[in-house]
């Protein structure tokens, strides 16, 4: 079934509509908001995009505040992940697993309503708000709209039956349009673009590994024998970043935002055990949920090696440079 036939066309449809004709209230904030998002269901590596846009903002002097919905936490409001001053401040059921990767890097806050999320951020010191997955929260104005694509959204079926959320002609709202380097240069010329969008490319890599708990410490041992853990939206992408360069005896894949408990660690422990692993390798996603249980894996004598994933413009990156930066700069007041 496509958006044609699909009766969730009709709900996307209607709820634009509104908006474009001015029938839904669009609050606009104080200071510049940049939203990244997609129009499908995970996976397109939003979260490091956004941490790419955030640390340029912080080398160019901006305080840049990271707001989402929060997806996944067990609470409701306004919650601070981070405050730019001590790091995580939240947990992953307070404010979701996403949302302390940025609240690790500065000002992170969660809230179902973006406007609310940017006044809080303000308050922190922020001169920029960057939406984590803000592509269809639209009652939030935006002074720059990024989407990403990769090759999964473009086969991609609409919700139920896959992972659109909106139809792909959506596109065209958005100010930069991103695509991951699986997309072929002919596929790209068939995208409904809007002519006044800067088409750019990025594409991800894996940054050097870290112990649990330990960020500015690289991971020892890196050449035993590991099981591989994720809970991620498309876990084949982190299995075959590593299995080249990790020695692999074991796959756990958990659903995305996946909540760890004793009861799952107990299990990844004994499956650890069975495949003759010495050590655990998992993403930072995973690990910002995993370090509650340092001490167990302690007690095992249990490394757990963090990969990191670093996103990298390859194709318009000055030019890409220079309108987030203009764009953030924009309302911004210098002492």
């Amino acid at each position: 079934m496509n958006f044609t036939l699909n009766p969730y066309k009709i709900a996307v449809q209607w709820r634009n509509r509104r908006f474009n004709t001015g029938k839904n209230s669009i609050y606009s904030a104080e200071i510049p908001v940049i939203s990244v998002g997609n129009v499908s269901a995970g996976g397109t590596g939003k979260t490091p995009f956004v941490r790419m846009i955030t640390a340029l903002c912080r080398e160019n002097n901006i305080i840049p505040a990271v707001i989402s919905r929060g997806y996944g936490r067990k609470t409701h409001g306004v919650v601070i992940a981070g405050n730019g001053l001590h790091g995580i401040i939240a947990s992953a059921d307070e404010a979701g697993d996403e949302l302390l990767l940025h609240a690790a890097d500065g000002i992170a806050v969660a809230a179902e309503k973006r406007i609310d999320g940017c006044r809080t951020a303000q308050k922190l010191g922020a001169t920029l708000c960057v939406l984590d997955d803000g592509f269809q929260h639209r009652q939030l104005r935006r002074d720059l709209d990024i989407v990403l694509l990769d090759t999964e959204t473009l086969n991609g079926r609409a919700i139920p039956f896959g992972v659109l959320r909106e139809p792909l002609a959506n596109i065209r709202r958005a100010h930069i349009v991103a695509l991951h380097d699986g997309i072929s240069p002919e596929r790209a010329k068939k995208l409904p673009l809007n002519p006044n969008s800067l088409l750019i490319r990025y594409t991800t890599k894996i940054g050097a590994a870290y112990a649990l708990g330990q960020t500015d410490r690289l991971a020892p041992n890196l050449t035993e024998k590991m099981l591989a853990l994720c809970g991620i939206a498309r876990p084949y992408r982190f299995f075959s970043a590593i299995e080249n360069n990790f020695a692999i005896v074991g796959k756990i894949a958990m659903s995305d935002h996946v909540h760890f408990n004793g009861r799952i660690v107990k299990k990844i422990l004994d499956k650890l055990n069975k495949s003759g692993g010495k050590s655990i390798i998992t993403t930072e996603k995973d690990a910002v949920k995993l370090l509650q249980f340092k001490s167990v894996f302690d007690e095992a004598d249990i490394p757990v090696v963090v990969l990191p994933v670093q996103t990298i413009v390859t194709d318009g990156k000055d030019e890409f440079h220079d309108i987030v930066l203009s764009v953030a700069k924009a309302k911004y007041k210098y002492d």
